[in-house]
């Protein structure tokens, strides 16, 4: 990624692009980045994302996901499946965004330097393929919803009262159990 993202910034158009200011005034919305979405986005330290310091880089990528059955649907070929992972900087001009696919050392118009942020705003894909990328099951598995803890065997369970939601701090902690897993 860095690699990537100092190529790009080492081209002068690229780089003006990058840069140019992308506030629109609040009743006008011509792109995804004028949307509350972004705009509303906060750093870590609270403050908006994209009016970082005038001496550094503020990028924004969304993140694309879908699968698909090379062969195409027969029953020959259902358990293959290939899947694309695609990100997109959101900051280049719709005209050129999808055409081009931190500290950086040297840019085409920074020659010192420049610190990037970088924030992973949209993911843009189908259910299924959001459910993978959030590391929940299928819609067959035992504890199939993603909203809550529901197990497949209570699906005539209509009372959501009795529903344990899922929430972003345990869902967290089990991907950190997971990737810090021995085995």
């Amino acid at each position: 990624m860095h690699e990537w993202i100092g190529r790009l910034a080492s081209r002068c158009d690229i780089m003006q692009d990058l840069t140019r200011e992308h506030r629109h005034p609040s009743t006008y919305v011509s792109d995804f980045y004028d949307g509350e979405a972004v705009q509303a986005f906060q750093a870590h330290d609270g403050s908006h994302f994209i009016e970082g310091l005038a001496n550094e880089l503020q990028m924004v990528f969304s993140l694309g996901m879908d699968g698909f059955n090379p062969f195409g649907h027969s029953a020959h070929s259902s358990a293959q499946s290939v899947t694309a992972v695609y990100m997109i900087c959101l900051l280049l001009s719709p005209e050129i965004r999808n055409l081009t696919a931190m500290y950086l050392s040297h840019t085409a118009i920074h020659a010192q330097g420049v610190l990037c942020h970088i924030a992973l705003i949209p993911l843009v894909c189908d259910l299924l393929a959001a459910w993978q990328m959030a590391g929940l099951a299928g819609h067959s598995a035992s504890i199939f919803c993603s909203f809550c803890y529901i197990r497949l065997d209570k699906i005539e369970n209509l009372d959501m009262a009795t529903w344990i939601p899922r929430d972003a701090k345990t869902h967290r902690k089990k991907a950190e159990d997971w990737l810090n897993a021995t085995t």
